[in-house]
């Protein structure tokens, strides 16, 4: 199966084969948007309400009932 693709505010949002988002990625878009600052770290960046709202989103639209958990795979971390 392919991964899905995401396109956010322009940024090609890295999705990996167990559809978990690339929060590096993620974040960037907020940058994009002014929704966040370059200097906002992921740690600040996961506990603002836009983006509760959003991956609370994620995990509504997911054809699988999935624990959204933190993982950090080479240098990449996923949501």
């Amino acid at each position: 199966m392919k991964d899905p693709t995401v396109i956010l505010n322009g940024v090609n949002v890295r999705v990996d084969s167990e559809e978990r988002y690339n929060l590096n990625d993620l974040h960037k878009s907020a940058v994009l948007g002014g929704n966040a600052t370059e200097s906002q770290r992921t740690g600040e960046f996961l506990e603002r309400a836009q983006v509760k709202y959003f991956v609370q989103e994620l995990g509504l639209h997911r054809k699988t009932h999935v624990l959204l958990i933190g993982v950090i795979t080479e240098k990449h971390m996923f949501y």
